[in-house]
């Protein structure tokens, strides 16, 4: 009878705890989808802040980069990217009356992209980091609906906590590559920080990075940052290989803070093409 009463102890809590994970996979879905909402239906919108990129492997390393973004409903829009220490690393994206240009410090080169989402595909391997997230959620079908969010499975609210003094909801999910954990602001649900852990597999992602260059070809894009760093993950893999150590996974973390500004009167300089300058440090 006494195992028969366990038993049932036990049914009864895993019943409330299946319960419980699926209420809160339906509360941070329905916060991602008020998140998505609120993006979609600013008129402006500015940011600035910073991602920091952990490499851990034999030797941890980190980047910083610090970013600022600017849009307007209209259709403007502009980023700036630079690595934290390197005044001449800038990296900026900018669309004014349809006409989208890009300009890095390093080459000093100027582009003219044929749209935003080849644009923004340029910084990421220029400023290692994924530079992406808001553009993404701020022009959602340029984007064709990929954004933070989607791929994020057994989502769940972990607890809540304060961001610069705006008070946030965490939600954690997983990924195939790691664990994702996004703070958003329970007054206007825009994203205040992300942190992100991943797995890297050199070798595929060399084999992934030779695909997307080889598609982009065909489709003539410049994806000369993706061939940088293409060369430099083919190179690492010659030197380990030569040492007797082959390549293995790795992992990454992220951490963006991220402050914005919506609706609100945009200072039209920082909507301007502004190219062949170093940022302050």
């Amino acid at each position: 009878m006494k195992s028969l009463s366990f038993l049932l102890i036990l049914t009864l809590c895993a019943a409330t705890c299946f319960a419980q994970t699926k209420a809160d996979s339906l509360k941070a879905a329905a916060i991602f989808n008020k998140s998505k909402d609120a993006y979609a239906h600013l008129k402006t919108y500015t940011d600035s802040g910073k991602v920091i990129r952990t490499m851990i492997t034999e030797h941890t390393s980190k980047t910083a980069m610090i970013f600022k973004t600017v849009y307007t409903s209209a259709g403007d829009f502009n980023f700036d990217g630079y690595k934290e220490g390197q005044s001449n690393s800038l990296y900026t994206v900018n669309r004014t009356a349809n006409t989208t240009k890009t300009w890095w410090g390093i080459t000093d080169k100027e582009t003219n992209a044929t749209n935003i989402t080849n644009a923004m595909a340029g910084t990421v391997g220029a400023l290692s980091g994924n530079t992406t997230v808001i553009p993404q959620l701020l022009m959602p079908s340029e984007f064709k609906g990929l954004n933070v969010f989607k791929g994020l499975k057994q989502c769940s609210l972990v607890g809540d906590e304060k961001i610069n003094g705006k008070d946030c909801y965490i939600i954690k999910g997983e990924r195939i590559s790691g664990v994702t954990k996004i703070w958003i602001a329970k007054s206007d649900f825009l994203i205040r920080k992300i942190e992100g852990e991943s797995i890297v597999n050199p070798a595929k992602t060399e084999a992934s990075l030779r695909q997307a260059i080889a598609i982009g070809k065909t489709r003539g894009l410049n994806y000369s940052n993706l061939e940088d760093a293409l060369k430099t993950y083919h190179e690492i893999g010659v030197r380990d290989s030569l040492s007797g150590h082959p390549r293995r996974p790795f992992t990454v973390k992220e951490s963006y803070v991220i402050v914005p500004v919506t609706d609100h009167k945009v200072n039209p300089v920082l909507l301007k093409y502004r190219p062949n300058r170093e940022v302050a440090l």
